[in-house]
């Protein structure tokens, strides 16, 4: 059957003529290469539609990711960067669909190599990264957002504190010196109760930048795990076990402790720090509850300039 002349119902006008701010397709699955390691990438796309067209054309969105792939990724190449990905997507979709204003986000799971804190063994630690690209064609600005989400552990201060104090009196009620008792306590690791946590580190860069050239995904991962009471690992042997408990209960905090602390090492991380001043850091973490039936959450977002005179920082650090 010939299509050749059927009416093209999008490009007619609306019956309500008012722009959308945002048209697309979500849950576009792909395969890609990401650092060697063939993994799923999920794409978000849209389009800002005018007035007078009733419709974007939904298969050029595919159209789009499948010329990007080939572009970026073609033949099983690795693709340098997601956000490299997502702008050729955006660019793409803007240009097929004759929009101004065209989005691309794609997210991956990345995987990581680690070693085991105290077994020394390999071990492969996923986590979640993204990219998001905004570009204005008519005025050819971009606005460029990649994030990462990572799981870690956090021992509560407060339990901990608990425990302490009645370690303190039964220990005291069994007859042990002032001394002894303190000595204890400082060596022994003291019980509390834990977290699962999750989270999330987004930089984003407000006009064109070498933000793919200078942010590596896998370190902005590092500084959220680090930032958390002890990272936690997909394969641990029993001395990696107790390196981890001991680890997370000598360090233990709130989840306002890891935010903050998040943001900081990001402020003054040699490569973020040297960001622009508008560029905006957002952190963001999810603490699941062992001993209440709900959750705990902590976020914070600002520039660097912001964050920067706020945290006491003056001056961005030298490259490493």
């Amino acid at each position: 059957m010939l299509l050749h002349h059927a009416t093209d119902l999008q490009a007619t006008a609306p019956s309500v003529q008012l722009a959308l701010d945002d048209v697309g397709v979500t849950g576009v699955v792909r395969g890609i290469i990401v650092g060697g390691a063939p993994t799923t990438a999920t794409f978000d796309v849209g389009i800002v539609l005018d007035a007078q067209s009733r419709g974007a054309h939904m298969s050029r969105f595919h159209e789009a990711i499948d010329h990007a792939l080939a572009l970026v990724g073609e033949d099983g190449r690795d693709v340098p960067s997601l956000e490299m990905l997502a702008g050729v997507v955006a660019m793409q979709a803007g240009e097929q669909q004759g929009a101004s204003h065209a989005r691309a986000t794609v997210r991956a799971t990345i995987c990581a190599p680690r070693i085991a804190p105290a077994s020394a063994r390999r071990t492969i630690d996923s986590f979640e990264a993204w990219a998001t690209v905004t570009i204005d064609r008519s005025a050819l600005r971009t606005r460029t957002t990649i994030g990462v989400a990572a799981t870690g552990m956090t021992a509560c201060p407060c339990a901990q504190n608990l425990v302490r104090d009645a370690g303190r009196e039964r220990l005291a009620a069994a007859g042990m010196d002032a001394e002894s008792i303190e000595l204890a306590l400082r060596e022994l690791p003291i019980a509390t109760h834990n977290q699962r946590s999750t989270a999330s580190l987004e930089v984003t860069v407000p006009s064109d930048g070498a933000i793919a050239a200078v942010i590596d995904p896998i370190e902005l991962a590092d500084l959220v795990r680090d930032s958390m009471s002890a990272p936690i690992h997909e394969l641990l042997k029993r001395a990696d076990e107790l390196a981890v408990v001991e680890a997370a209960h000598a360090d233990p905090r709130f989840v306002e402790d890891c935010v903050r602390a998040l943001l900081r090492d990001a402020v003054e991380h040699p490569v973020l720090g040297q960001l622009g001043p508008q560029v905006e850091l957002a952190a963001r973490q999810l603490n699941h509850e062992s001993i209440h039936a709900h959750d705990v959450v902590a976020a914070r977002r600002g520039t660097l300039a912001a964050l920067r005179e706020e945290l006491g920082i003056e001056t961005a650090p030298n490259r490493a």
